[in-house]
């Protein structure tokens, strides 16, 4: 798995591969999603990501609310 990281003009930051992450889907509420990852470029402007399988393949996108 990996992340896609994106910013506000939905321009592509970096990938973030072998990432670690902890999801939540919620019927009447919002989806819960934690991940953990390490990336050498500056992702402080990340606006939302995308989670991807090893192929490429869309498995699911939040916005991001805080990155530490």
């Amino acid at each position: 798995m990996y992340l896609a990281i994106y910013d506000e003009n939905k321009k592509h930051i970096t990938n973030i591969d072998n990432a670690t992450f902890d999801l939540t889907r919620r019927v009447y509420d919002a989806d819960g999603f934690s991940a953990v990852g390490q990336s050498v470029e500056n992702i402080n402007d990340a606006k939302y990501l995308i989670l991807c399988d090893k192929t490429g393949k869309y498995m699911y996108s939040c916005f991001v609310d805080n990155i530490t």
